[in-house]
């Protein structure tokens, strides 16, 4: 969990494995499906509880690291709402 620098939690990650559909390729050129792992961040309350941002545990030895610091980024700096994205 990542928390703000009075000690409480305003984030958690959780590995999530994810199927890879294809979904962009016709019937004909479709892969077998295979399982991608993701960790997903997500904000706690107070406010509302929401998805902040995905991390390739697959592509990152550091993912756990990688999603304490998107949540951190996000959600620690201020001004994060849920339902919009930065651009």
């Amino acid at each position: 969990m990542a928390g703000t620098a009075e000690g409480q939690a305003v984030a958690t990650s959780n590995l999530a494995h994810r199927r890879d559909h294809n979904s962009d390729l016709t019937h004909q050129e479709r892969k077998p499906r295979t399982d991608k792992p993701m960790m997903e961040v997500k904000r706690l309350p107070p406010g509302p509880v929401c998805h902040v941002a995905d991390v390739d545990a697959q592509a990152n030895r550091d993912d756990n690291e990688l999603a304490a610091d998107s949540a951190a980024d996000e959600i620690s700096g201020g001004g994060f709402q849920c339902g919009k994205r930065r651009g």
